[in-house]
């Protein structure tokens, strides 16, 4: 087995270092409750808080709080 290495290639961010990168205040879309749910939990998985509030009839915004 032969392997091909690399260098320089950026390591593709997770969910939770996005939200860990988040300021108190901002905020983004998500597309339907579902998804607002997991993301309520993985705020909540690395120690923060949310408010989610439906921004019309399919999406809901959800902003970091604390």
């Amino acid at each position: 087995m032969s392997l091909k290495i690399e260098k320089d290639i950026p390591n593709k961010k997770g969910k939770t270092e996005t939200i860990r990168s988040m300021k108190v205040g901002d905020s983004f879309i998500i597309d339907n409750y579902d998804q607002a749910r997991v993301i309520r939990t993985l705020f909540s998985r690395v120690g923060y808080k949310c408010s989610i509030q439906k921004s019309d009839q399919e999406t809901y915004r959800c902003w970091r709080v604390k």
